[in-house]
């Protein structure tokens, strides 16, 4: 789990890096999505991400370890599916399903890590989606998703 973070990061990073001069810009405004367990996209607009590491809001800090659901895009990388399976995503606000994909918004907090409890059919494009599992924050440098869902199960919704 944690190399295929560590793959993530690196790949991220990388385009997140050549896409900020043009989003910078175009900055759009935190989507205000409710999820049904009460926490709305916009605390995890207010993670701080430093070098030295990410701080949370208290909101987040007190539903660590406890499990959560999210509707939000579901995007599906490469690196991701093993024989036509998906093992991992990243799920990103609903607003995000108008966007050509997790780079035209690099807000790595705007983003959320989704550790399958077991593999799926992937998708061919992303997708509209119910996640529920157990929130984790990762306050420690280096990971491109300050957050994670571990052991989720993934709800595929009808595309707005």
């Amino acid at each position: 789990m944690i190399l295929k973070s560590a793959l993530v990061l690196l790949v991220m990073s990388g385009v997140v890096g050549l896409n900020w001069a043009s989003w910078h810009g175009a900055q759009a405004p935190a989507a205000q999505v409710v999820d049904a367990s009460g926490t709305p996209w916009e605390d995890f607009a207010a993670i701080e991400m430093t070098p030295q590491g990410q701080t949370f809001p208290t909101i987040l800090t007190d539903r660590a370890g406890q499990m959560v659901t999210m509707t939000g895009v579901v995007f599906v990388r490469p690196e991701l599916i093993d024989q036509g399976l998906m093992t991992a995503a990243v799920l990103a606000p609903p607003a995000r399903f108008a966007c050509c994909d997790l780079t035209c918004d690099p807000r790595a907090h705007q983003a959320v890590f989704v550790a399958l409890r077991q593999p799926l059919a992937a998708p061919p494009q992303q997708r509209l989606a119910r996640v529920t599992g157990r929130l984790v924050l990762h306050p420690e440098p280096g990971n491109w998703c300050p957050s994670s869902l571990e052991d989720a199960e993934v709800e595929w919704l009808a595309d707005p």
